[in-house]
């Protein structure tokens, strides 16, 4: 066989491995949505509620009638109520036109909610929160950081020590001299610190 050919044939069982774990992932619903989203607006995302889960499948409109397929079973909902006046249930999200149905009651789920905007909120009212975010105290204070940083200081010196001891280089005296010397640093930095009380 070709190398190439293997090549592109590994890839393509690699990506569509991917794609049934993320379908399987998402209970179908990748699939569904490019099914939808290559329909030209032909097809609807139906979200199909129940009682504890919430299923997607495509629909389709034909003469009033909302038809779509759940658990394998073609159900149809009739798009105009007992007065005949046209639902309100289709809305666009993700590119794709979308529809809320009920499945205990068989029925479109009405979008009744306006989210065109928020009311009732004052800025001013609430000025001060704003400035205590931004004015809100430091988390570590300038002593801890130092601490921190001499802490990260000593473990890379003892680190380094610890190195050229295994490597046999005879710098073991210079290194534990080196080490000493950090230790008392550390220890008039800490000393004189907590006099200053940094």
């Amino acid at each position: 066989m070709n190398p190439i050919v293997a090549q592109i044939s590994n890839y393509a069982a690699i990506i569509a491995l991917i794609f049934v774990l993320l379908n399987i992932q998402m209970r179908g619903f990748l699939l569904a949505f490019l099914r939808v989203r290559t329909s030209k607006d032909k097809l609807v995302m139906v979200r199909a509620w129940k009682v504890n889960e919430r299923t997607h499948s495509t629909g389709r409109i034909e003469e009033g009638f909302l038809v779509y397929k759940s658990n394998k079973e073609k159900k149809r909902i009739a798009l105009k109520n007992k007065q005949g006046k046209e639902r309100d249930g289709f809305y666009r999200a993700l590119g794709i036109n979308w529809i809320d149905v009920d499945e205990e009651t068989n029925a479109i789920i009405q979008n009744s909610i306006d989210l065109r905007g928020v009311e009732g909120y004052d800025a001013i009212k609430n000025e001060h929160l704003h400035t205590r975010a931004l004015y809100r105290p430091a988390l570590t204070s300038t002593q801890d950081k130092i601490l921190i940083l001499i802490a990260i200081g000593a473990l890379v010196a003892a680190g380094i020590g610890a190195w050229l001891s295994f490597q046999g280089l005879g710098y073991e005296k210079e290194t534990l001299e080196i080490v000493k010397g950090l230790g008392e640093q550390i220890k008039t930095i800490s000393q004189n610190s907590i006099k200053v009380g940094i």
